[in-house]
């Protein structure tokens, strides 16, 4: 993963500013990725490895950061 899609992966999912000034940062864009996708694997009744389904959220994660972090790319119909 690149420097760009590693920054991106470390920032908030959801920053909030607290009432006392201070901020919360709660998951951040990565682990909420990787959650989504682990979701997915766990929904398969066939799942039998969450170590494995773990390893490849984090990567699909990553995968993920990856292509958002590319400058787009016009669409032609």
């Amino acid at each position: 993963m690149d420097t760009k899609a590693r920054g991106n992966g470390n920032l908030p999912a959801f920053m909030m500013d607290e009432m006392d000034g201070s901020e919360y940062r709660g998951l951040t864009k990565r682990e909420m990725f990787a959650a989504m996708a682990m979701q997915g694997f766990a929904a398969d009744p066939n799942c039998t490895s969450p170590t494995n389904n773990a390893v490849a959220a984090v990567l699909w994660a990553d995968a993920l950061l990856a292509e958002l972090a590319k400058e787009p790319t016009p669409c032609t119909p």
